[in-house]
């Protein structure tokens, strides 16, 4: 389900299955540079941190409209990228 959302915001699955001995993964996209928002935000004008909430919101927006709960949103589960783009 996850797979099939596409969206800048929101961090690419590549694959997703099970381990020989059971255990569950994901094979997620490299997002290189990132940092956790609460890195990014630490310290950034008011503007800059509405700015990085308010992407995240549209991206879980894009997930929610598509039945896609996170289940665990908090600022170490949101990344920002080397360009300053929440994923």
């Amino acid at each position: 389900l996850m797979a099939a959302l596409r969206h800048p915001g929101i961090v690419g699955i590549h694959a997703a299955g099970t381990t020989e001995d059971g255990a569950p993964y994901l094979a997620c996209e490299l997002v290189e540079g990132a940092r956790s928002l609460a890195e990014a935000a630490a310290g950034a004008p008011l503007r800059r941190r509405v700015e990085l909430v308010r992407d995240a919101a549209r991206a879980l927006g894009h997930a929610h409209a598509r039945g896609v709960i996170h289940r665990d949103v908090k600022p170490e589960n949101l990344l920002v990228d080397g360009q300053g783009r929440v994923r």
